[in-house]
């Protein structure tokens, strides 16, 4: 059987159409990567957003899915700054963006919580965050309770 360059050219093509070649942010659709986190499991779709969600500092997992307690909402909205260097949380929660990474806040019976990074809910912020009864301040910045 004799394969002529033109039939090799063509199924050089298609493979390369179906996976080749890298790009980093691309997403590879056969990665199915996930990631378990005080209870909280998350389906990551790429291997850059598993990543994100597995890192021990600064994690984000708000490239990935949950896939248990679909009633869990993991909190998104960033945080209001109604004056300089100054924060306002709600019993909604809210992420606050600091030079030294990102912080996820929610009020509890007006006593604020922070967990390190994002991708959490409310419920995993108000069992495993951190609790300062009259706000905190980092680095300058003032987060506290709304009123």
């Amino acid at each position: 059987m004799k394969i002529s360059k033109l039939s090799t050219l063509g199924l050089f093509l298609f493979l390369a159409a179906c996976g080749g070649g890298g790009g980093g942010d691309s997403l590879n659709s056969s990665f199915n990567g996930e990631v378990s986190l005080n209870g909280q499991k998350y389906q990551c779709p790429s291997q850059k957003t598993y990543d994100a969600c597995s890192a021990s500092t600064n994690r984000d997992c708000s490239g990935c899915t949950t896939t248990q307690n679909p009633g869990a909402t993991v909190i998104t909205s960033t945080c209001i700054a109604p004056a300089t260097n100054t924060y306002s949380v709600s019993q909604d929660g809210c992420v606050v963006d600091l030079p030294t990474g990102k912080q996820t806040t929610v009020c509890v019976s007006g006593s604020l919580k922070l967990l390190s990074g994002t991708g959490f809910t409310k419920t995993q912020v108000s069992s495993q965050g951190i609790s300062f009864t009259n706000g905190v301040i980092i680095n300058g910045v003032s987060i506290k309770c709304a009123v």
